[in-house]
């Protein structure tokens, strides 16, 4: 009995925790400071807040607009090449997966 009453306070007080820091990098977040992690793409890291990055978000844009007209992931990517926007470690070839996270990151 005694254990099991350890076993409900010790899951309680991990809840407790697992709330508490949820809370924590929510307003972080919303502060507009980094949560660690890569910094996201369209974006800098300038004393601990991000900030846009110009020549990304332009390329964001067009992904963006992009989406919103149908085209595929693949078809952005191409696209992406075709006007010149590189990644963020410099290559000139995207991947469609690069694309989604970048889609999936905006959207929320």
């Amino acid at each position: 009995m005694v254990f099991r009453m350890l076993a409900v306070l010790y899951e309680f007080e991990r809840d407790q925790i697992s709330d508490r820091t949820r809370f924590a990098l929510d307003h972080k977040r919303a502060q507009g400071e980094k949560t660690g992690g890569d910094v996201p793409y369209g974006y800098l890291v300038e004393d601990g807040k991000l900030i846009p990055h110009p020549e990304e978000r332009q390329a964001v844009a067009l992904i963006l607009d992009l989406h919103a007209a149908g085209f595929s992931l693949r078809a952005i990517a191409r696209e992406l090449e075709a006007r010149g926007h590189l990644t963020r470690r410099g290559l000139t070839k995207w991947h469609p997966d690069t694309v989604a996270g970048i889609l999936e990151r905006e959207a929320a």
